[in-house]
């Protein structure tokens, strides 16, 4: 292999996977360079505006606790807005959660967003929570899975046009 084969490869590997989050784990402890924050505004101008992914990342890559309030905020909107949804199944239009109570849909939503964030080993089993909240298993479940995997799927597009903002850094 030749010098420039190995710059040209080692260049490809600082912006793959995990070393793309390496590179960014540092978001709050030290300075980040113009390249770096530029390539943050791209990966976020891809994206809706309110798109959770941007904080929901850099909260697990980096640990910060900047962006939990807005994302608690968040989670706890979006849990109450899907409780309430009513999707067609079948001939008949059914609330999604229709025993949906805020008492227990905050905890469901923030057990939500732990779980999306450190992994479902940190939020308590189903039936010790739903027990512990005096709600429906089902329903319970139902919230904190599709506020996990909302946040999931909004972590991973914006991660994924963060690796194309990095592409197009590189390529021009």
């Amino acid at each position: 292999m030749t010098v420039a084969e190995a710059i040209e490869v080692t260049a490809d590997y600082a912006i793959k996977g995990s070393d793309l989050r390496s590179y960014y784990a540092g978001f709050t402890r030290r300075a980040l360079p113009e390249g770096a924050l530029w390539r943050l505004s791209l990966a976020t101008s891809c994206l809706p505006d309110g798109h959770p992914g941007y904080k929901v990342w850099l909260t697990m890559v980096s640990g910060t606790e900047r962006f939990v309030v807005e994302l608690q905020d968040w989670a706890i909107g979006l849990a109450e807005t899907i409780a309430r949804m009513k999707p067609r199944l079948r001939k008949r239009a059914r609330e999604y959660v229709p025993s949906y109570d805020s008492a227990w849909g905050k905890q469901a939503a923030l057990d939500g967003l732990c779980m999306a964030i450190f992994g479902a080993e940190k939020v308590p089993a189903v039936a010790a929570r739903a027990d512990e909240l005096n709600c429906d298993r089902d329903a319970y479940k139902r919230i904190r899975d599709f506020v996990a995997g909302a946040l999931l799927l909004a972590q991973w597009q914006y991660e994924d046009s963060l690796r194309w903002a990095h592409r197009i850094a590189r390529d021009s």
